[in-house]
C-alpha cells in the first residue's frame, strides 16, 4: 500500500456513501440538478405553465400537483445538501491528513482511513455495512 493507495480508499469509500443516498449513474447528477433548478424557477413563479419538463415528468411519476412536487423536490435537494457536505468534509479532512503525511508513513495513513470509513460508516442507518 501506497499514501495514494488510502487516498483512492477514502475516496472510494465516500462514493459508497453518497450512493446510499442518491443513484449515481450517467447523467443522474445532471437529472437531479435540473429539476431542483427548475423547482426553484416554479417557486419564484407562482407555478406559472408551462411547467418544466422535469417538474412535469415528476408530478405524472408521483401523481403530484405542481406546488407538492417542487416543495419535496426542493426537500430532497436539502437534505442532500447536508449529508453531501458531512460526506465531503469527512473526505477532505483525512484526505488532507494523509497528504500531509511522510511517503512512508503507512502506519498513520491506515489509522486516518480506517477514521474515515468510521466517519462515514456514522453517517449511515445502523442496518449499512461499509
Amino acid at each position: 500500500m501506497t499514501l495514494n493507495d488510502y487516498l483512492d480508499l477514502i475516496d472510494a469509500k465516500a462514493g459508497a456513501a453518497r450512493e446510499y443516498y442518491i443513484t449515481c449513474s450517467a447523467g443522474q447528477s445532471m437529472t437531479y440538478m435540473l429539476k431542483a433548478s427548475q423547482a426553484q424557477a416554479c417557486v419564484a413563479n407562482n407555478y406559472a405553465t408551462p411547467l418544466p419538463a422535469f417538474i412535469q415528468a415528476e408530478m405524472a411519476a408521483t401523481g403530484t400537483d405542481a406546488p407538492t412536487c417542487c416543495a419535496n423536490i426542493l426537500q430532497q435537494q436539502d437534505q442532500w445538501i447536508q449529508i453531501g457536505a458531512q460526506i465531503e468534509q469527512i473526505r477532505r479532512t483525512q484526505k488532507l491528513a494523509i497528504a500531509a503525511l511522510a511517503e512512508d508513513d503507512l502506519t498513520d495513513a491506515e489509522a486516518i482511513y480506517l477514521t474515515a470509513v468510521s466517519q462515514l460508516a456514522a453517517l449511515m442507518p445502523s442496518t449499512y455495512t461499509a
